[in-house]
């Protein structure tokens, strides 16, 4: 399996175990996909670089709590085909599988399969501008204090935008403050 990462949803697209995919993606994708995908990002940032990620798909189907009997009709294959259905995954020959590590928003045509309440909020959560004033610096301590407070990284992110900011001034902002607190961890540890 291998990650595939597309620019044009670096700044946009959500993580797989984010908040806004198990909200919104798992009323179109179903549960067993979007696990699927959050597995595949956790084993995805283990990797060192150039590494390639190699998965026992019996053990795989396993951990996710399906079977996988090698036929394309088990729950695991349809689990997969599900995620290329959306155009998260796509099988690059018969033994390598891509899949996307940042998921898109919710297109406004699968937007009509959720519920009516999801789809009043989904617009709120993927607007490309936050209605929030912040200047970068203060997207910055605002992140810093998330991750202090003992948030996890992507929850951070999404906290941020609930508190008005748009997605991808979030996900910069997080990033950024995740990679000066490893900095810091790694200054302490040297000193």
């Amino acid at each position: 399996m291998r990650p595939w990462d597309d620019p044009n949803l670096r700044r946009r697209g959500h993580d797989p175990r984010s908040i806004y995919v198990e909200r919104f993606w798992v009323a179109i994708l179903g549960p067993s996909a979007v696990w699927l995908l959050r597995l595949l990002a956790r084993e995805f940032d283990e990797l060192a670089p150039g590494e390639e990620l190699r998965l026992d798909l019996d053990s795989t189907a396993r951990r996710l709590g399906l079977q996988h009997r090698g036929g394309r009709q088990s729950t695991f294959m349809r689990t997969i085909e599900r995620c290329g259905m959306f155009d998260l995954a796509h099988f690059d020959d018969d033994a390598v599988l891509i899949v996307r590590t940042r998921v898109p928003p919710v297109p406004r045509r699968l937007q009509m399969r959720m519920p009516p309440e999801l789809r009043a909020e989904v617009g709120h959560w993927s607007r490309i501008d936050g209605h929030a004033d912040f200047s970068v610096g203060e997207t910055r301590l605002l992140a810093i204090c998330m991750l202090t407070l003992g948030h996890g990284l992507h929850e951070s992110a999404e906290r941020l935008v609930t508190l008005g900011l748009a997605p991808s001034a979030a996900n910069e902002a997080t990033a950024w403050a995740w990679a000066e607190r490893c900095v810091r961890q790694r200054t302490r540890r040297h000193t």
